[in-house]
């Protein structure tokens, strides 16, 4: 599935869009202020709350499909990054991290070395799982 969020120089809303075309809805510029003329930042990738992130008692509410994230079909990805500068093109982003709260219970991993399409995986299944670290 191809998603797109952009804004429209015209109207200054962001619009989600299907495919190539294929206008979902959008949300009204001026709820961005922020975001008036562009973005600083763009994140893909999953999110899990706890309130107990470091601590014992942490959630055992799996990410994605509940697998690690790692080159594996099962787990959740993003695929395709692309962001569309002032210039309407889309392009690879230049920088690209990946991040965790908790690497014991959840995983990223990068992959884009040597790659003309990097690809991010994501995922993991919270408390309760082989390690003992994620409690």
């Amino acid at each position: 599935m191809t998603l797109y969020i952009y804004r429209d120089p015209m109207s200054n809303n962001w619009w989600l869009q299907y495919q190539q075309g294929i206008n979902i809805g959008y949300w009204p510029g001026d709820i961005f202020r922020g975001l008036s003329m562009t973005a600083e930042t763009v994140q893909w990738g999953g999110e899990v709350y706890s309130s107990r992130i470091g601590h014992p008692g942490h959630t055992s509410t799996e990410m994605g499909s509940g697998e690690l994230g790692s080159p594996d079909p099962r787990s959740g990805w993003t695929k395709r990054m692309r962001i569309r500068d002032n210039s309407m093109i889309l392009k690879y982003p230049e920088w690209v991290s990946r991040y965790s709260d908790d690497y014991d219970c959840y995983a990223t991993y990068l992959l884009w070395e040597y790659m003309d399409d990097p690809e991010f995986y994501f995922g993991g299944p919270g408390k309760g799982w082989q390690s003992w670290r994620c409690t």
